[in-house]
């Protein structure tokens, strides 16, 4: 049984895994990572993580030997890459790219909705070639309350209309319909560089994803598929 765990700058997700069923997950925020071994009931065999905050890395270990295990983590060894400094590729994307090769067709391209909006391209050969990353919804949303004194923080949810009658609603409007415009133009934009590509969205922002029209399939556990897939090697 696999403990696959994805540390990510906000969130930390992890699940076990009977060869590739998920059996158990949830998610807790990053800041107590080291937590979720209070709420793995089952011991797994192997322990397996992508991070992209390696200052929780050792936290994790220390709290891992409680199983007798070694964690390994996700690089980018297993991947086929055009791209020039494939060391430098965070461990989150390496286990999209592995988890959507696993399922899907290539071409494809990652649309993954976390602290960053980040796209990721597989060429048809199976290839991954890069992406694209820009700025996340929350930390847009926290730059824009935080910069406007007159602002108040408020919950972001889907307006009745795009055109706000007052502050708070047109900033309602603004964010939710903004944003989704931005992602899906960008897919667009990609798309027209990858010819029929399959648009896999993942992350763990549900509020846009099931409005992104350029999306074709949600996953929103890729990431930690594409960590199982490596410790499995289900590629070779």
């Amino acid at each position: 049984m696999l403990l696959a765990i994805d540390i990510g700058n906000t969130k930390t997700k992890f699940a076990l895994f009977y060869n590739e069923k998920i059996i158990f997950k949830d998610s807790i925020p990053t800041s107590i990572a080291p937590s979720l071994f209070e709420k793995i009931k089952e011991k797994p065999s192997k322990i397996c993580i992508a991070s992209v905050v390696p200052k929780i890395n050792p936290i994790i270990e220390e709290r891992a030997k409680a199983f007798e295990i070694k964690p390994l983590y996700v690089s980018f060894d297993k991947i086929k890459t055009s791209i020039k400094s494939p060391e430098k590729i965070g461990e989150d994307r390496i286990a999209n790219v592995l988890g959507a090769l696993h399922q899907y067709k290539p071409p494809i391209i990652i649309v993954d909705l976390g602290t960053a909006t980040v796209f990721d391209c597989i060429d048809k050969n199976s290839v991954y070639i890069g992406g694209a990353i820009l700025p996340g919804i929350e930390i847009s949303i926290s730059s824009l309350f935080e910069k406007c004194s007159l602002l108040s923080p408020f919950e972001i949810k889907e307006p009745k209309s795009c055109i706000g009658n007052d502050t708070k609603s047109a900033i309602q409007s603004g964010i939710f319909y903004g944003y989704i415009e931005q992602i899906d133009g960008m897919t667009k934009r990609i798309k027209r560089r990858i010819k029929e590509a399959r648009v896999i969205g993942t992350g763990g922002i549900n509020l846009f994803l099931s409005h992104l029209k350029e999306i074709d399939i949600i996953d929103p556990d890729l990431t930690l598929k594409g960590i199982n897939v490596y410790q499995k090697n289900l590629l070779t």
